[in-house]
């Protein structure tokens, strides 16, 4: 999983790239409004995968912390 969050990353910051490259075209008449769009809705997209990879990274280190006994002290006595 770690291998992959930096993969993600990249992979979002070249579909920025690509969105950007895409509204110079567009400005310039050589692309439609809805090429543009779809990139930027596979960019919003792309970018979304390393938030859920870092997410799920949290999920599964409580779960291992929790599986090896861990627990959650609240600090408050609970008379």
């Amino acid at each position: 999983m770690l291998e992959r969050l930096p993969c993600g990353q990249r992979a979002a910051a070249d579909r920025a790239t690509a969105v950007q490259i895409a509204t110079v075209q567009y400005k310039a008449g050589r692309q439609d409004l809805l090429w543009v769009s779809n990139l930027q809705a596979d960019e919003i997209t792309t970018e979304g995968a390393p938030i859920k990879l870092r997410s799920l990274q949290r999920v599964n280190r409580i779960a291992l912390y929790l599986a090896l006994g861990g627990g959650f002290d609240t600090g408050t006595d609970p008379r």
